[in-house]
């Protein structure tokens, strides 16, 4: 509900899901994965995204993971470590 009430915005959206009450990490993480794949790789503002431990590797495999989907013959010429 909070990706669809918010579509563009993912601060409002991730705020309407805490603000629920209630077991609010795993409804914030899906919110959050909604957001990412209504919105792409773009959406999150770059401070939120630079704070993640391990964010470069996160953009890595989801970039690979892209280009897989885009299936044979566009797939990365290397395995990501």
């Amino acid at each position: 509900a909070a990706v669809l009430l918010h579509p563009p915005q993912p601060r409002q959206a991730l705020r309407f899901a805490i603000c629920t009450g209630g077991d609010t990490d795993p409804i914030a993480a899906m919110t959050g994965a909604l957001c990412g794949a209504t919105g792409g790789a773009g959406n999150p503002p770059g401070r939120w995204t630079r704070r993640l431990e391990a964010s470069a590797r996160m953009s890595t495999l989801a970039t690979t993971l892209a280009r897989l989907s885009r299936g044979p013959g566009r797939a990365p010429d290397r395995q990501v470590p």
